[in-house]
């Protein structure tokens, strides 16, 4: 109501300066100073104060807890008589929801959420025109789910399905009718998103759309007999269709043209599931492949990852063609346990050691897809950059039976280098888990017997992964008497910007040699 101010008070003066150099190009460098947490060092303390703007008086908020902990998503109740913020733990497995009279006094819980690995830190909260119930979600059953609840801390009832599928996100809220649509990742297949809706009191759950399809851009009827929304695959072109509230299809709004693409000899990518090395999780992939493929030639195989925890893997979505195909190359990207809306387990499957289940998911992938004919297996790469980049090194280190080649953008190589938030949510502090950084460490796995190919490229001014990940690698490689190719970038930061992407399919083209003639029409 713009009558009072709420703002941070952070104390930094306990923590260790990092130095970067700057002006790098220039005759006489600079320097960058800034407080930079690593894993299992000092957090910064974080508290909160309200600036009352007509009495000029000034409130230091209670936020109790340990000192160390996290404290952010800070907001005033619709009402303005209190202010909300989250906190939690430096492990960051314990998640509260509190309120803070304006006046002074502790807080109180709205709402606690636990996890036997880590919370997520700031689930949906989406208030009702009342300014006291919210929307909640919640994944205290393992799945992600919605929550009717009250500011007064209390619940007032289940929303979605307690079922083994996690939801997506909220669609529409309709509180004259009473009515809450989501999208839920509810098929056959986990990557299919599909519409659902349900009564705000939990009543009448029903799930609208069905096929194996992935569905989006929903649109509800004001009057909720009607929809709209947008279908399709990885291999099926989008369809915008009108249907009714029971979920039938009765007029077709919109489709794709895809003449070009055949006009071209575009190859549609083709979604693929193979089993995890625990044997029983389905993990997904998507391949691309050149125009005019030919399954009577072999074609290098290139990997492209990110795959850090809490990210999207891949989607069902419609991708014509990756053009970096015309290269010569068959192009993959697989969705590793870590990543998301495949419920808490597969989610938290890399907890407490991170680059060996993901990496070990690439692997499997990339022997799944090795049993094809037409795929090289003496030429097979790995790039990506950030966690990407990292999962690329550990790749070629680790396995250079199946990686021959990798090109590694800004990586992490040791995660005692990486700030807490981040790495101490997944990993804990070095001191709780030496065995999950050593293992988890780039650094582990250079050895004098490596063979490969491998590109490292870095910003100098890289205040996110420091340049000192790449300076350490590069020191276990003299160690070892090794070899690696590096690139560095003396104006970049963490996005490396032009050139970069040039460079690594010229490296990747260079060492892994498609076959001339593997592109029609094309000298490659």
């Amino acid at each position: 109501d713009s009558r009072r101010l709420a703002f941070y008070e952070i104390d930094e003066r306990h923590m260790q300066d990092y130095y970067l150099t700057t002006d790098n190009v220039e005759t006489y460098t600079a320097l960058q100073v800034e407080r930079y947490p690593k894993a299992g060092m000092p957090n910064p303390y974080a508290g909160l104060l309200i600036y009352d703007l007509d009495s000029r008086q000034l409130l230091r908020v209670d936020v109790g807890g340990d000192r160390q902990q996290y404290v952010y998503d800070v907001q005033f109740t619709p009402d303005g008589k209190e202010l909300l913020f989250s906190r939690t733990n430096r492990r960051q497995d314990t998640l509260e929801v509190l309120a803070a009279g304006i006046a002074g006094g502790p807080p109180r819980l709205v709402v606690a959420e636990t996890q036997p690995t880590w919370q997520n830190n700031k689930p949906l909260m989406q208030f009702l025109r009342d300014g006291k119930r919210f929307i909640w979600e919640t994944e205290r059953t393992g799945w992600k789910h919605f929550e009717l609840r009250h500011l007064n801390g209390s619940l007032i009832n289940r929303l979605t399905d307690v079922a083994p599928y996690p939801v997506g996100s909220l669609v529409r809220v309709d509180e004259e009718a009473g009515w809450l649509y989501y999208s839920a990742y509810s098929g056959d297949n986990p990557l299919n998103a599909q519409l659902h809706r349900v009564r705000l009191d939990g009543s009448e759950p029903e799930r609208l759309t069905s096929g194996p399809w992935h569905h989006s851009a929903f649109h509800i009827a004001p009057n909720h007999k009607w929809f709209v929304c947008t279908y399709e695959a990885v291999d099926v072109p989008p369809t915008t269709a009108l249907f009714t509230d029971r979920g039938e299809q009765v007029a077709v709004l919109a489709t794709s043209d895809t003449a070009k693409g055949q006009e071209l000899g575009l190859v549609p990518p083709e979604l693929f599931t193979f089993k995890a090395n625990d044997g029983t999780t389905d993990l997904q992939g998507i391949l691309h492949k050149p125009a005019h493929f030919d399954p009577q030639r072999k074609y290098p195989l290139v990997i492209r990852v990110y795959g850090g925890p809490n990210s999207r893997g891949i989607s069902n979505r419609y991708e014509p063609a990756d053009p970096c195909c015309e290269y010569g190359f068959l192009i993959a990207t697989i969705a590793n346990r870590g990543t998301t809306d495949r419920g808490k387990a597969f989610e938290t499957a890399t907890s407490m050691k991170l680059g060996t289940v993901d990496i070990q998911d690439q692997v499997d992938g990339v022997r799944f897809l090795a049993q094809r004919p037409y795929v090289d297996t003496a030429r097979v790469g790995i790039c990506g950059h950030s966690y990407g980049g990292y999962m690329s090194v550990m790749a070629v280190l680790r396995f250079p039976d199946v990686f021959q080649v990798a090109v590694a953008g800004s990586p992490v190589t040791d995660w005692r280098n990486y700030d807490t938030i981040y790495t101490e949510r997944y990993m804990r502090t070095p001191r709780e888990n030496p065995d999950g950084y050593r293992e988890g460490s780039c650094l582990t796995y250079v050895r004098n017997s490596f063979q490969g190919h491998l590109l490292v490229m870095h910003g100098l001014l890289d205040d996110n992964v420091h340049p000192a990940n790449t300076w350490q690698l590069v020191d276990a490689f003299h160690r070892e008497n090794l070899r690696l190719d590096l690139m560095v970038f003396p104006r970049s930061k963490h996005g490396l910007g032009s050139g970069s992407e040039a460079l690594q399919w010229e490296y990747l083209h260079e060492h892994l040699r498609p076959e001339p003639g593997s592109v029609p029409g094309s000298s490659l």
